[in-house]
């Protein structure tokens, strides 16, 4: 692995790993269904300087929180389908994310209320 590996995701026959250097690794199978020798796909979600923290999986979604942001990942193709800012301050970082029905709750770092967001539209809709 290029660097550390800060949190596991499993979800459809592919593990993603979120990377500190600002990346996702994702494994896939084979034909046969066994682990590809052939490694794993490297998604670029920023700078190397900031590491990828947190994963879920919503609606179909994998969500990633990279520094102050969440970036939405396509699964199936493997492609960024949006990101959008979940905190102002470019300091801050999101530590943890659950999802919940048509809501997503978000943990800060430097910050002591919990965010709300659509698991749909990416709307902030409310802090606590």
């Amino acid at each position: 692995m290029p660097d550390a590996v800060l949190h596991i995701l499993h979800y459809k026959g592919r593990v993603f790993a979120a990377l500190a250097n600002g990346a996702l690794a994702v494994f896939v199978r084979d034909a046969d269904g066994n682990w590809s020798d052939a490694g794993y796909l490297l998604i670029r979600l920023g700078k190397p300087t900031s590491s990828v923290c947190h994963l879920i999986v919503v609606a179909g979604r994998i969500w990633a929180a990279y520094r102050n942001c969440v970036v939405v990942i396509d699964p199936k193709q493997l492609i960024v389908e949006s990101a959008f800012v979940a905190h102002p301050r470019r300091d801050s970082q999101v530590r943890n994310m659950v999802w919940v029905g048509d809501g997503v709750w978000l943990s800060i770092r430097l910050d002591s209320t919990i965010r709300l967001y659509h698991a749909h539209t990416y709307q902030h809709l409310q802090d606590f």
